[in-house]
């Protein structure tokens, strides 16, 4: 699975280095509303890293759905 709901940051730190390299999955934030995306990632030979992308949204008329989702 790629969303993980209920999980904190700590806890998707974790499972990402379980599954591998060059991977992610999207939870819910801390902050009501958005949600984040964690990847564990390579940029070189032995450099991982652990990254956190916050997801908002925003209303967008010209959306389909009437908004927007942006990270942040």
């Amino acid at each position: 699975p790629w969303f993980f709901k209920g999980i904190t940051r700590t806890e998707a730190e974790d499972k990402l280095q379980l599954f591998g390299r060059n991977v992610l999955l999207v939870r819910e934030s801390s902050l009501e509303g958005c949600y984040a995306i964690s990847v564990f990632d390579c940029h070189r030979v032995n450099a991982w890293h652990l990254i956190h992308f916050l997801l908002k949204r925003k209303k967008d008329p010209s959306s389909p759905t009437g908004e927007l989702w942006y990270v942040d």
